[in-house]
């Protein structure tokens, strides 16, 4: 950070024309013991001029030539050229703040302390402070002189200045080395003294390397002056920076080169803020992204000023870059020092390297000790690269916000022996001429970097490719300041401190413990609920901050707690239910290692996962989300390269010696059925303890499958009794093989699924609108933290009829339900049977990726598992096998062709589909059915169970009852 707001002037030496400024004569004693500065200033005005001198903090004693006294904070004075105005005055500074203050920690005056200016001057200080004391202010030489009580410091620094800063100290160590024409200075305190050497070997690398880029250093001296106060500023010759600041190992690494190059661009080229502050954006990339991108790792850098900006800035408080004067909270910087940085950036791809740079020389060198503004920055550009560039300040000076884009489509065709990629890009919100790079995968592991030159809303463009794309991946590397998609943006610190509304989650009795970490949040509008109190709507509309490990709503929305219990902790997620705001939780061992470490964490932004112990970091880590915003290809016809079912007993010894296999299905193919199957012939051949978890059958109803595979009902009683049809409702034919195969070898078959009716609840009002009796038959642990099976099924959702009049919340948690219940049923099967291997059989979406049950049943368990899909697409990591059997013919169960009035009682016809039997038959609408070969017919489902045992020409004898009174068909199927 600097701390330079100089106004203009100008400079030139030898026989050039010197821009006159007035001569301040500027002469102070420091009284130490009672924190007061007393001094005299003497003015000498380069004209006939008025001049305003701001007085706040400070009691003038005596002046002259005053004119309009006022004693709040400005006086007036009138002045002819060479007069010499005198202002005696005084102030005291005991406050303990980082400001102004004298005291036993030394001497720090940064704003107010004498009588300044409101026009820059030159400058003649000499400050008197008491004996041992060191001083340091703007100067190039600093002349000495003790007495016998005291010392007096006097400054020559022989250019006009805006402002004076005074620091002193009795404390400070004085360390010298002689680099070029410069003096390099340390003032550091004893007990950091030994940091000194290492301070100075950087500084002149530093000074070597932006001597190199830019022109030689500006001045004859340079020193880093230490203070007790946590600051990182730059003054002209001199940069001032906190103990804790130089104690930090990686500052020589990057604050100190940033304060280092301030010397050139804020110190030496001055800033005309009303126009907007150039210099931080630019000594940002020129240095912290310069030193990150030599170790090759600047698209990182790139990714997380984009983070924090998205973290801190929105539509409510943005502001075009032109407006940004100085940093006044972590808004202003996201947009003063990363926006800015990224502009810089995206201006030195427009030009090139070379050219880059030696527009930055010259606008330095055309400007020095002069304003500069954004307007001199565009010229030197244009007369470095002959080109005019107003169009590229316009768009990033006066517009808000970032670029949102999109790759709305991608459509491949297959032309003569090439391939014609068509990619359709969008951007939302305002229209900015852009270089999109984007890098396409091939099939051969290949890629192609393509640059598309975006100007309008909507673009589509072709690109011919030899070998086959198999993805797309725009901006990659991050070079263009944008808005990041949801998959690019992962859950970090810097979310929550750049929330307006927090809730915080707690048992009250706690919030004691954790009040440090809870007035971080001062600034922000704050709630405090328990777990019970939180519901689906805090969820939508919040950032949550949950505090301590063992809060249930972590088991609620996350399946458990990877917090560790010791010291303090924060893991920050993604919000299942709102993909713009976070959840944190956070967990402190006492009130003590909270208080230790809790005004820390704002350092630790672009962070998931903190650990800290007795205040000391002891991890830290970003959670994983994608570079670039990435499309895969959709190809005509999905190419089936992984096995067929020729070769499914390799598949069964590869997975043999898993604990869990899971095989997928599309519901209605009966060759999928087939090869589940025939896999668990083959693991059942190796391994009698096998048991078959079924998605198909549902938890309460257990007992009743045990009672059918040990032969105490039969197969209709089981139909029945399981109620299969009610709640399944596929051809039983399906799944008839596989259940006949448990029984005749006695092998346990799992109802996995959760019951219709608390599913159905779910599905319309939440997990929230269950009772506590409900709550107990559903699973206590519930992970909705994974980002990548949410919008995979938010992507299924969309394709849903009616998907844009439903809550995608809803669908949510109904497939977590499903996904969750499957899994506890698993896990509790085998902590009850721990010799067993178990086969799940459950539709492919549950299992694709391992997102839905696999991983939710690892976490249970960690029983290593392997998942084979049948006819699923080619995506990297789908599963372990993919199976692309041929269709299978089969013979379905009969069917009459009604439709039911589900309103009445019974089975009562409305109406038939074509050919259908039943209608021809002399069956009506109308008519309700009474029975089916004797059997009494009162739902649906029954006469699903009947039907299952009829063939293709067996006959049938259905009774009704029509007007009243009973009549009989026979059918032929």
């Amino acid at each position: 950070m600097a701390y330079f707001k100089y106004f203009a002037f100008f400079l030139l030496f030898g026989s050039h024309l010197a821009y006159a400024h007035p001569v301040c004569e500027l002469n102070v004693n420091i009284d130490v013991s009672d924190s007061k500065i007393s001094g005299t200033m003497e003015i000498i005005p380069d004209k006939k001029q008025s001049l305003a001198l701001s007085t706040k903090n400070l009691t003038i004693l005596e002046t002259n030539k005053i004119s309009n006294w006022q004693y709040l904070d400005e006086i007036r004075i009138e002045g002819n050229k060479n007069d010499h105005i005198i202002i005696e005055f005084t102030g005291t500074f005991k406050s303990n703040s980082s400001e102004n203050y004298i005291g036993e920690n030394g001497v720090f005056l940064i704003g107010g302390w004498y009588p300044r200016l409101s026009t820059p001057c030159y400058y003649k200080l000499s400050a008197k402070v008491p004996k041992g004391y060191l001083a340091v202010s703007e100067a190039e030489q600093i002349e000495e002189v003790k007495g016998d009580d005291d010392a007096t410091f006097k400054f020559n620094f022989p250019h006009p200045l805006d402002h004076l800063h005074l620091l002193a100290s009795d404390r400070y160590v004085a360390s010298k080395e002689k680099h070029k024409n410069i003096d390099i200075y340390t003032y550091f305190f004893a007990e950091d003294e030994g940091y000194s050497k290492t301070y100075l070997d950087y500084s002149k690398k530093y000074i070597d390397l932006y001597d190199n880029l830019f022109g030689e250093f500006p001045y004859k001296r340079f020193s880093i002056v230490e203070n007790v106060f946590p600051t990182g500023y730059s003054m002209p010759t001199f940069t001032l920076l906190g103990s804790s600041v130089i104690r930090l190992p990686f500052i020589v690494e990057t604050s100190l080169g940033h304060e280092i190059l301030h010397q050139w661009l804020g110190n030496y080229v001055y800033v005309d803020f009303e126009k907007g502050n150039w210099s931080e954006g630019l000594t940002t990339y020129l240095a912290d992204h310069y030193y990150v991108e030599q170790k090759g790792n600047g698209s990182d850098y790139r990714k997380k000023l984009l983070m924090n900006y998205q973290s801190f800035v929105d539509h409510e408080n943005d502001f075009p870059l032109k407006n940004f004067q100085d940093v006044s909270d972590e808004k202003s910087r996201a947009i003063g020092y990363g926006k800015s940085a990224m502009v810089f950036h995206l201006l030195r791809r427009a030009v090139g390297e070379d050219s880059f740079q030696n527009s930055i020389k010259q606008f330095i060198s055309e400007n020095r000790f002069q304003i500069a503004d954004w307007d001199d920055i565009r010229t030197s550009f244009k007369e470095t690269n002959n080109i005019d560039l107003g169009w590229f300040f316009d768009q990033w000076l006066n517009k808000k916000g970032l670029p949102e884009l999109e790759i709305k489509s991608t459509k491949l065709r297959h032309e003569s022996g090439d391939y014609l990629l068509e990619i359709e890009l969008a951007q939302d919100g305002n229209v900015y001429q852009l270089d999109v790079p984007v890098t396409i995968y091939l099939n051969d592991h290949t890629k192609t970097r393509q640059i598309l030159k975006l100007t309008k809303d909507v673009e589509t463009f072709k690109i011919n490719l030899g070998n086959k794309p198999l993805r797309v991946g725009l901006d990659e590397n991050y070079d263009i300041p944008r808005k990041l998609s949801e998959p690019e943006f992962p859950p970090v610190i810097s979310r929550i401190m750049g929330e307006k509304r927090i809730i915080f989650v707690l048992e009250q009795d706690e919030k004691p413990t954790y009040q440090t970490f809870i007035d971080l949040f001062g600034d922000k509008k704050t709630e405090f609920k328990t777990s019970e109190q939180i519901d689906i709507s805090d969820l939508k509309s919040s950032t949550l901050i949950v505090l301590g490990r063992n809060n249930p709503l972590i088991k609620r929305l996350f399946g458990g707690t990877e917090v560790d219990a010791e010291g303090f902790n924060i893991i920050v997620k993604e919000n299942p239910f709102n993909d713009q705001k976070v959840i944190a939780l956070v967990n402190g061992e006492s009130k003590e290692e909270v208080d230790k470490t809790a005004k820390k964490v704002t350092h630790y932004g672009t962070y998931s996962i903190l650990d800290f112990k007795n205040g000391n970091n002891l991890r830290k880590e970003t959670a994983p989300s994608e570079n670039g915003i990435n499309v895969n290809i959709n190809e005509i016809q999905n190419e089936k390269s992984d096995r067929s079912d020729l070769d499914l007993e390799n598949i069964v010894d590869d997975v043999k010696d898993k604990k869990i296999i899971f095989i997928g299905e599309e519901h209605d193919q009966p060759a999928h059925h087939m090869n589940q199957l025939n896999i668990i012939k083959g693991l059942y051949k190796i391994n009698e303890n096998l048991a078959i978890g079924m998605e198909m059958f549902e938890k309460p109803f257990q007992q009743f499958i045990n009672d059918y595979l040990s032969g105490n009902i039969d197969e209709r009683q089981f139909l029945k009794k399981t109620e299969y049809f009610k709640r399944w409702g596929l051809d039983y034919r399906l799944y008839r093989p596989i259940i006949n195969f448990a029984k005749e070898n006695a092998i346990p078959v799992i109802a996995l699924n959760a019951e219709t009716e608390i599913v159905k609840k779910v599905s319309e009002s939440g997990l929230q609108s269950l009772s506590e009796e409900e709550r107990r038959r559903i699973p206590d642990e519930m992970d909705f933290s994974d980002a990548q099976y949410r919008r995979l099924l938010r992507e299924i959702f969309k394709y849903h009829p009616g998907s844009e009049d439903k809550d995608f919340n809803l669908f949510y948690q109904v497939q977590i339900l499903w996904d969750e219940t499957m899994a506890e049923s698993i896990n509790e099967f085998l902590n009850e049977n721990p010799d067993y291997q178990i086969v799940v059989l459950a539709g492919n979406g549950h299992l694709v990726y391992g997102y839905g049950i696999p991983q939710r049943t690892y976490r249970r368990n960690g029983d290593k598992f392997s998942i084979i899909l049948n006819d699923e697409e080619d995506r990297d990591d789908i599963a372990d096998v993919r199976l692309f059997p041929q269709a299978l013919e089969t013979t379905e169960s009969p069917k009459l062709g009604i439709l039911v009035d589900k309103d009445s009682q019974g089975v009562k016809i409305h109406d038939f589909s074509e050919e259908s039997i039943a209608k021809q038959s002399g069956i009506k609408k109308g008519d309700e059915i009474l029975s089916f070969d004797n059997n009494p017919i009162a739902s649906i489902e029954d006469l699903k169970v009947n039907l299952l045992y009829k063939e293709k020409g067996d006959t049938a004898v259905i009774k009704v009852l029509r007007n009243g009174k009973e009549e009989t068909f026979e059918l032929r199927f």
